[in-house]
């Protein structure tokens, strides 16, 4: 070493300490985390920030959308289809709704009566406030009976349908719409006498014999099937069927 730095007064040139070195090295790599996230969450969600948290997509540097479920909405309430998720009405989907341009969760996978193809291409929110049947003068069932016309709008524009093997129709009981409870077959409908009675009231022209061989091969996913529904003032049952 040099004889002149030897001389040198070793508290003019002080070396940090152990302490020292580690506290400035935590420091830096403190700050140096902290702009590695803020780059992270820029890249994640910068593009989706202002949208809502059921809007935001989630993304990595470089590639495409991973995923836009991370968060989804509640199921608004439909009257007339208290559980569309159940009925296979509504399922879980990344995809965009045609109406609101919006990935929400949840997809319509039912029957849509409408110019444009809309089939698992509209939300359940746009169902509900009645946006996707003013734009593209949509329905999504038929109603046979007579019903006022507002309970008329509220079943064929504000309500999911429901897939069948012929053309589908909403039940009328009370001066209203039943609420559908889903598909039936012979087990599940053990339970519902007034449902066994209208299917049979429906066969009436039918022999006897053949009315119940049919009745009795009833099944839930498959055909023939039964459609139950449920009046939503009396509580009684009532059922129609079809088959190919």
């Amino acid at each position: 070493m040099d004889s002149a730095l030897l001389g040198q007064d070793p508290l003019r040139f002080p070396l940090p300490d152990a302490t020292e070195r580690w506290t400035a090295r935590a420091a830096w790599a403190m700050a140096t985390a902290s702009v590695l996230l803020v780059l992270l969450f820029a890249a994640l969600f910068g593009a989706d920030a202002a949208g809502t948290p059921a809007d935001r997509l989630i993304r990595a540097p470089g590639a495409g959308v991973i995923r836009s479920l991370a968060v989804t909405e509640p199921l608004p309430v439909f009257p007339y289809h208290p559980d569309p998720v159940a009925t296979g009405a509504i399922v879980r989907s990344d995809a965009e709704c045609s109406c609101c341009g919006r990935a929400r969760g949840h997809i319509y996978t039912g029957p849509v009566y409408a110019v444009e193809n809309l089939r698992h291409r509209l939300c359940p929110w746009c169902i509900a406030d009645g946006s996707a049947a003013d734009r593209f003068e949509a329905q999504f069932t038929d109603v046979v009976d007579d019903v006022p016309l507002d309970r008329l709008i509220a079943i064929t524009q504000r309500t999911p349908g429901f897939s069948g093997w012929q053309q589908e129709r909403w039940l009328i009981h009370c001066e209203d719409g039943a609420a559908f409870l889903g598909t039936a077959g012979a087990a599940e409908l053990a339970a519902c006498p007034e449902a066994w009675a209208s299917l049979r009231q429906e066969l009436a022209s039918w022999p006897a014999s053949q009315a119940e061989q049919y009745l009795k091969a009833l099944t839930k996913d498959g055909q023939p099937t039964a459609y139950l529904f449920q009046c939503r003032s009396c509580g009684t049952h009532r059922a129609y069927s079809d088959a190919t």
